[in-house]
């Protein structure tokens, strides 16, 4: 909350780095890709990051996922999408 979108995009390309390193895992449900589970993990730790909390994040991924449809997104893109679908 009280962040705006050039703030949200700018953090995330400077912890990408970091967040690449950290071995933390989430639950993912099993129909998902390996790829796209590891995109889906990295964009709820960086919402989770941003002061969102993991169910907010979680429910705003999966409606930018379900969006998105079977197009592949990278962890930006998720990102920005799923900020558009949280509430602060």
């Amino acid at each position: 909350p009280g962040v705006g979108r050039k703030t949200a995009e700018r953090l995330v390309v400077e912890l990408r780095d970091k967040i690449g390193k950290l071995d933390t895992t989430f639950e993912t449900s099993g129909t998902i890709g390996d790829k796209n589970a590891n995109v889906r993990n990295e964009a709820l730790l960086a919402l989770t990051s941003l002061g969102y909390n993991r169910t907010t994040a979680e429910k705003a991924i999966r409606t930018a996922m379900r969006e998105s449809g079977s197009t592949p997104l990278t962890v930006e893109e998720l990102v920005k999408k799923a900020l558009k679908h949280s509430s602060p």
